[in-house]
This record gives C-alpha cells, structure tokens and sequence, in this order.
C-alpha cells in the first residue's frame, strides 16, 4: 500500500466534530478509490461501512431519482445492505465513481445537514459536472483534488521515509549544498520518476524489478483507457476532438514556443473548433494549463494575455509515453535535452501544480521566454527550468534588470547554490516549492 498525503487529510477530516460531506475528485487511475477503501477499513467497523459504486451497482441509481432527503435514501440504500449497521457518528457511506448520478452529488447537502455519518464521494470528470449541475451543494461539501504521486510520495515508494526527505528540506531551506553523493542519488531518483512518472499502479510494478518496459506498457494501457473513458462519456464528436488535443501534445510542446496553437491539432483546427475540447480536459485535470501573462507582475491572475497558453499532461510518465520508450532511455541516461525540454517543463507543471501553484509563464516577443512564475512567501519568484547546465541565466538577470522581479530560482542538475537572488536548486527540491 502507497503512502499517500491524503493519508494525513483524510485524518485531520475524519477528526473534525462537525463535518461537511468529503469529495475526493481527480483523475482516473491516480488512487482515489484505493485510498478511500484504505482509509476506511482502517477508521470504520467493517460492518458500519456502506460502500456503493456507481458503475457497479447501476440498481440503485433509481433510488436518488426521487426527493433527496438523507434519511429516505439511507433507508432505502438499507434494504441492499442489510448486514450493515449505520450507528450515527461512527458509520461511514461512500458514493464511488459519483459522477454517474448527478442527484448523488446533490444529495451531499442533505447529508451534510443530516449530519448522522460521514459521506465521502469520489468520482472522475466532476469539473465538467459541476459547469453543468444545476444546484451544486456549494457550501455543504468539502473537497480534495487528488493527482498521481509527487516526486516527495514517490520518495516514500522508494523507502526514502521522512527524516531521508526532512534533510532534503534542511539544505533547501538553508541554501547549502548537499554531499555530492547523496545529490547523485537523488538526481537518479528523479529522472525514474521523469521516465515513469507517478501513476500509482505503475509505481507499484515498476518498484517491484524496476521493470521500465512493463512500466511503458501499464502507461500506454492507462493512455488507451483515457481515451476510451472520453469516448464513452462524451458525445461521440467531442470525444474525438478532446482526444485530437490530446494527441496533439507531443508537437505542441516540440516546439521552441510552446504556446499551444490549435492549428497544430490538425490543418484547419481553430478555436471555435477546439476550444471547448481544450476547457474540457482541463476541467477534467487530465491536462494542465499555463497562463502568459502581460507583465511578470503581481497580481498574475489579473495580468492575463487572452487566448495565450500552455498544456502540459497532468503525469509525466503519461508524456513520456506518448513519445516512445526510448526517450525514457534518453531520460534514464541523464539527457537533459531529452525532446527540447518538453518532459523537463512537464514534470515541473505537474509538480508545481501539486504544490498548489498556479501555472503562470512570461514571453516576450519570442526572445525572452521566463518558464514559470510562482509565489512563495507572498513574493513573486521567476523559474527557470535549465536543460543544459549554463553557470549564469541571462533570463533571470534580464528581468531584474527590466522588470523589477528581484527573486529567480533556477531548476537544474547542479546542486544548491545562491547568486545574489538568484538560487540554484536540483530538479528534484521543486517538490519544496509550495505555494503559502
């Protein structure tokens, strides 16, 4: 079982004296329903646990058809589970794969003022839902977005517990340098979780003979289950243009601008062909967006270049194997050029992403092109992801020297060091880089 910081949410929730009903929401495959089923098995009486899924137990979609009061369904969901005793406050109801019922989703409010047992819902694509829903529960839930592993969670996979990682964050905190062997180590640990990514199935198969070609394999298996997913879910015409963006990735991000050009999808491809496909996928946090921005300035939401964006897919092992496993060998060798810097920015997205930042960036007629700009500590920070290992960054210089952004933080292989503003981190203490 993978520790994963759910883990830690999920208690501090489990906790609470009054609580609103739980919606773990995400991705398909990065471990709601894993860690849920986990969590409850551990904190519940097995026979004060009601569990329902949606896909499974299609039956009982019936029963939220008609007025969502909690008690009625908790009598009526009673009658199919009769072995199981719901004792208030210490009984626990999960709705699994929500998005199917709608009216489940809903009902949370009834629930959360019911106030009997706890509810926890998961469920894929609830971004798109909730654009749709004509009464979502807004201020009767709590919610969780859940990804694929972190490069800090893959550490754990890995054995590294937390004192190995809390001294990976003394030295980021203090500026110093680790020993160069242990650097090493981490450098390598990283371009794994480049070259795989953080899939939690994968992760697990891959540790057990750190097996690359069975991780390629389970990676293009959830790639083809994705696609599959939109299929069925959506309109037969719009599941084939979201999955043409999708697909479309690999050239967007081949390019020295990234930007994402709907052109690129296919000759002809527009906006007001794509652009709801676009949205879509991101709702579904399948894909990532970066937002340019005017100025490198805060307030960076307020700041935002209409129609100018990057996508990135939300795992990186996901990128990795849309181009082939022999870039995972480039990757493993310790390539830093590996496809113009498309898998380095992608998995710096989706872990800055997991830290709660927003994913903004800054270009400049082309020439002067500022990766990422985030916040930390209320100050505005400028990142730059380095795939060859220049001693200076002419970027970050330019702008404090051009627009006052006095803080840079380059992203390399080299190990800690401090220019003036400017700090030199490896790679892998991106995972330290938290939004406050």
């Amino acid at each position: 079982m993978l520790k994963r910081k759910i883990d830690d949410f999920l208690l501090d929730w489990h906790g609470k004296d009054k609580k609103k009903a739980l919606i773990v929401e995400g991705p398909r495959q990065v471990g709601k329903t894993t860690s849920i089923v986990d969590f409850v098995r551990r904190n519940y009486e097995d026979d004060q646990i009601m569990y329902i899924d949606f896909s499974k137990q299609r039956e009982l979609i019936p029963i939220f058809d008609q007025h969502l009061d909690a008690k009625r369904i908790v009598q009526a969901l009673q009658i199919h589970y009769p072995n199981q005793r719901l004792v208030k406050g210490q009984s626990v109801i999960v709705f699994d794969n929500v998005h199917l019922v709608e009216r489940a989703l809903i009902s949370l409010k009834s629930f959360t003022s019911y106030g009997e047992y706890d509810v926890i819902a998961t469920g894929v694509f609830l971004g798109n839902l909730y654009k749709s829903m004509s009464a979502f529960p807004v201020g009767y839930v709590e919610r969780f977005n859940m990804g694929s592993l972190d490069f800090e969670e893959f550490l754990w996979a890995c054995g590294y517990e937390g004192d190995m990682v809390d001294l990976i964050r003394s030295h980021f905190r203090m500026n110093e340098p680790l020993l160069e062997v242990s650097h090493n180590v981490f450098l390598n640990l990283f371009r794994e979780y480049m070259a795989i990514g953080g899939m939690p199935q994968v992760v697990r198969e891959y540790l057990k003979d750190r097996d690359f070609q069975l991780a390629y394999s389970l990676l293009e298996d959830i790639l083809e289950q994705y696609q599959n997913d939109i299929l069925s879910y959506c309109h037969k015409r719009d599941g084939h243009r979201i999955n043409e963006c999708i697909n479309s990735l690999p050239v967007q991000l081949y390019r020295d601008n990234k930007k994402f050009q709907y052109s690129a999808i296919k000759d002809g491809g527009r906006a007001s062909t794509y652009q709801e496909s676009v949205e879509w996928l991101v709702d579904a946090g399948i894909l990532l967006q970066a937002y340019n921005v005017e100025q490198p300035e805060k307030p960076l939401h307020s700041n935002l270049r209409n129609g100018v964006f990057k996508l990135y897919m939300h795992d990186p092992g996901l990128f990795v194997a849309m181009l082939g496993d022999e870039i995972q060998l480039e990757i493993l060798r310790g390539g830093m050029d590996a496809y113009n810097g498309a898998i380095y920015e992608t998995v710096i997205a989706g872990l800055l992403h997991k830290a709660g930042q927003t994913l903004y960036y800054f270009e400049k007629q082309s020439k002067l092109h500022v990766d990422f700009l985030i916040t930390l500590e209320r100050e505005l920070y400028a990142v730059e992801v380095k795939t060859a290992d220049h001693p200076k960054s002419k970027i970050l210089m330019s702008l404090q020297e051009n627009y006052g952004v006095t803080h840079g933080i380059k992203l390399s292989s080299h190990n800690v060091a401090v220019d003036g503003n400017v700090r030199t981190l490896p790679i892998y203490m991106v995972m330290f880089l938290h939004r406050s």
